[in-house]
């Protein structure tokens, strides 16, 4: 199975780098001929590249999630370092280019205004509104306030994926757990700084040290669930 996976994730990875120019005609036009989500996708006419990207993205995340699934089968012990290196490369590179886009390109609100009429919106769409580092976030928005908690979302997702995959990295070495969280944790960090600091120099994208927190929390949950299960097992393995 590694043999299918190792390359379909290195596809995956140079099929999002070109994606602007180079689409795999097969998938595009099963979405096409589909009526399934990713016809919506596909025929968005409003953010054609947010749409492109998202799926793609989707699709390398899902790869990346099967690879993973069949490391400690199919890789032997002294490989194990090197392909959680490269998975922990792959992902700080896709965190860096998608940090590199501009907002227009990300902008995902004409994607919920073609799924999610207006009118239900009003009628579930609890009135909340608050301020996130000057800027209000209110419900007289729908589209801008989903977008908000999909963004925030991804924010500890993509962070929690990342101190995920550094700390196995330093874990598949001669390093103590403690040690490898502390690092894996601090490394992560420090990268979600910078990216946003990255970010500040991206047309209609702008760097918040308040996002660093919400990167941190997706860090502070990886580390958590590493250090349980890891505590977890060695208690299983006492017995």
């Amino acid at each position: 199975m590694a043999h299918v996976l190792y390359p379909s994730l290195f596809f995956n990875l140079r099929l999002w780098w070109n994606g602007r120019h180079a689409i795999l005609r097969g998938w595009w036009a099963y979405a096409r001929g589909g009526s399934s989500p990713l016809n919506r996708i596909h025929l968005n006419r409003h953010n054609p590249l947010a749409a492109r990207d998202f799926f793609i993205t989707s699709k390398c995340l899902f790869t990346m999630i099967l690879l993973i699934g069949v490391i400690h089968i199919s890789v032997a012990k002294r490989w194990k370092f090197i392909v959680w290196l490269i998975l922990s490369c792959f992902w700080i590179v896709l965190i860096f280019v998608k940090s590199a886009q501009t907002y227009a390109e990300q902008d995902i609100r004409p994607l919920l205004a073609e799924w999610l009429p207006l009118d239900s919106l009003s009628r579930w769409m609890p009135h909340i509104e608050f301020y996130y580092d000057g800027g209000l976030v209110t419900w007289t928005k729908p589209y801008d306030f989903i977008e908000f908690f999909i963004r925030k979302g991804g924010h500890i997702t993509e962070y929690a994926i990342l101190c995920f995959l550094v700390v196995m990295t330093l874990l598949s070495k001669p390093i103590k757990t403690g040690a490898s969280l502390a690092i894996g944790g601090i490394f992560s960090i420090l990268y979600a700084a910078s990216d946003e600091w990255h970010q500040s120099f991206v047309l209609g994208r702008t760097g918040h040290a308040i996002d660093v927190m919400v990167d941190t929390i997706g860090v502070v949950l990886a580390v958590l669930v590493i250090a349980v299960v890891k505590l977890f097992l060695r208690k299983r393995k006492a017995h």
